[in-house]
């Protein structure tokens, strides 16, 4: 293929997203893209090709196009190079927020004890939701057991089984984790269980876990909270399930990786668990020190993590919030003169440019957590698991 040819294919994968039936995917598309490219001539045809869309969907007033424009060009640096660094540019230059942390505010219900002294206690909510499907109900029952022999006959941690889930919980220095998982075949009778019981309790569910085929994923994001902090899709951590997330809780975390599931299922587990750890100590959940940490004890695995502030969440956060700000501030800031890439080819960010977006005054709010007596667990019927 000749250079002009070659240029002409490139453009063509850049132009007129804001016309596409469905634009998010295209974004995430040319998100793995242009992760992926090196090669300067033709990321310099991709920059040059977003310059001119922007100015297009700009004149059109196009709020779709523009967001969309303007979050491509913000993949771009000085000069002509992406790295890892443009997602935290693009999380600090649309003021996402609670990106790189997850407060424990977020993390945990507050319940007082039922006793003549009342001692406060934070309840940390986790659902765990395990599918199958008639080809590899076994392989379920296998990431089962494994998932419960990091807690079983473990110090600090309590397994109990009922007929169609299981409830997993630890208590230490004042928080207690309360993790609940329906048991490999009884997705219904379990999942239903499951939310009766946190629905008497009236408690908040902070993370939630899928587990099992990726076709079962749009199931899980039914169940998923608006409110929930955390939400783990494992190896589906594709586009249309992050969206799907998002669009029920703009504000989750969404942890997920790359790698070869049948041969890493425990270490995957064994992730979970530590995180576990760090959500008992009750503070912040830094992902970078957090991931500092899983790294080393994790290195010898074959799964590539994908921390939340470093995947493709972070890029449809930053479209949702630029499209649901107020039309007036929205189109005053792309007014006469403003272009998201400059002549040199860097980012005009608000900072720098008074054509510039700043969105720091719409910060994303997380509804509180309720506060109510400690309620007690309905028991259904006890095994020895």
């Amino acid at each position: 293929m000749d250079k002009k040819s070659r240029g002409h294919l490139l453009r063509r994968a850049v132009e007129g997203i804001d016309k596409e039936r469905d634009k998010l995917a295209e974004l995430g598309l040319l998100f793995e893209i242009f992760g992926m490219v090196k090669n300067p001539e033709i990321l310099k045809v991709f920059q040059e090709t977003i310059k001119i869309e922007y100015e297009r969907v700009k004149n059109a007033r196009d709020r779709q196009g523009i967001a969309i424009y303007r979050i491509l060009a913000s993949m771009f640096g000085e000069g002509l190079i992406i790295d890892g660094g443009w997602l935290q540019d693009i999380s600090d230059r649309y003021q996402i927020t609670n990106v790189t942390v997850v407060p424990s505010t977020g993390l945990f219900n507050v319940r007082w004890t039922n006793i003549q002294s009342p001692v406060k206690i934070l309840l940390n909510i986790q659902q765990y939701l395990f599918y199958s499907d008639k080809n590899d109900l076994q392989g379920t029952k296998n990431s089962f057991r494994k998932f419960l022999a990091l807690y079983q006959n473990k110090p600090g941690w309590k397994v109990e089984k009922r007929e169609h889930y299981v409830l997993i919980s630890s208590t230490k220095n004042g928080k207690r984790i309360e993790m609940y998982a329906n048991i490999p075949g009884y997705e219904k009778e379990g999942i239903e269980e499951i939310t009766s019981i946190l629905q008497q309790r009236n408690l908040q569910t902070s993370i939630v876990v899928h587990r099992g085929p990726r076709d079962y994923v749009p199931k899980t994001i039914q169940e998923i909270p608006s409110n929930v902090a955390i939400v783990v899709l494992g190896p589906n951590g594709t586009y249309n399930n992050v969206s799907g997330v998002l669009r029920k809780a703009l504000q989750a975390h969404i942890v997920s990786f790359k790698g070869t599931i049948k041969g890493a299922m425990f270490d995957d587990y064994l992730f979970l668990h530590m995180l576990n750890e760090e959500i008992l100590t009750g503070q912040d959940i830094h992902w970078s020190t957090f991931w500092a940490k899983a790294e080393k004890r994790l290195e010898k695995n074959n799964l590539t993590y994908i921390r939340p502030d470093r995947n493709i969440a972070v890029l449809l956060k930053a479209y949702f919030q630029l499209i649901s700000s107020p039309d007036t501030e929205f189109l005053s800031s792309v007014g006469p003169g403003s272009s998201p890439i400059s002549d040199e080819g860097s980012i005009n960010s608000p900072a720098r440019n008074p054509g510039g977006i700043d969105f720091r005054a719409l910060p994303i709010v997380t509804p509180p957590m309720p506060t109510i007596p400690l309620g007690s667990v309905p028991l259904g019927r006890q095994e020895n698991y």
